[in-house]
């Protein structure tokens, strides 16, 4: 014999239910770890974005030289929107599927999803980029890429 009722088995079984989909949908209390731009950022950005997205190429409107140029606004939205990943240009083409036209970077300097979660990151954090010779990135010598 059942030990419920069978009228409230439905009910019970219901709000079991509901109670395991908002169990699911709560997210890790611990904050992300601080993302830094000089530790985590400035070395992905360098290695993976910049031998394209620079003085000399300046390819899609991107140009990761510097803060004041990075998070300019594009023809197809502001590169770098702090605090806001899901609004940042940036953001949206690292995250697209690579099959697509718009994903970034190309094949060859694919970034890991880590690598993703770290812009992500930096851009909810506030997307901090210091000015000056330590904000500044350097494009590779095309003789020596």
């Amino acid at each position: 014999m059942n030990a419920y009722p069978k009228n409230l088995l439905p009910g019970l079984v219901s709000a079991l239910i509901a109670l395991g989909f908002s169990a699911c949908g709560k997210s890790d209390p611990t904050p992300p770890a601080e993302v830094s731009f000089i530790t985590d950022i400035k070395p992905l950005l360098t290695d993976k974005c910049l031998p394209c997205h620079n003085t000399g190429t300046l390819l899609g409107e991107l140009n990761l030289e510097s803060r004041l140029l990075a998070f300019q606004k594009g023809s197809k939205g502001t590169f770098i929107v702090p605090g806001k990943p899901d609004d940042s240009r940036i953001y949206h083409v690292l995250v697209k599927p690579r099959a697509d036209d718009d994903a970034m970077p190309p094949e060859g300097h694919a970034m890991s999803p880590i690598d993703i979660g770290k812009i992500r990151d930096w851009i909810k954090q506030g997307a901090d980029w210091p000015e000056g010779e330590e904000g500044t990135l350097v494009p590779p010598n095309p003789a020596e890429a």
